[in-house]
């Protein structure tokens, strides 16, 4: 559910198709952390811990999408914000 100056708006898949989207996205995050592990990326010794706690959680919401299960979904997507924003704060790209 999300609320903003037009109202609650439920973002809840309601379809097969919704159901894909999402678990098309998770494996894509999953997937492109493979590439923030090239060597040459890391941008400091902290680099590969914020990526594998990327990784992990990614993996968790595609496990969580295949199965349909929302509320691992919800909880999951929660890390993901917290993780993005910490690596984001910890290079300056906020």
């Amino acid at each position: 559910m999300v609320i903003d100056e037009k109202g609650e708006h439920d973002l809840a898949p309601k379809s097969d198709y919704d159901w894909e989207q999402i678990v098309s996205g998770a494996a894509t995050l999953a997937e492109a952390t493979n590439a923030l592990m090239i060597p040459q990326r890391a941008r400091d010794p902290d680099w590969n811990s914020y990526v594998k706690k990327l990784a992990d959680a990614a993996e968790k919401a595609h496990r969580a999408a295949e199965a349909h299960d929302l509320k691992s979904i919800s909880k999951v997507s929660d890390q993901l914000d917290g993780i993005c924003a910490a690596c984001h704060r910890h290079y300056g790209l906020e």
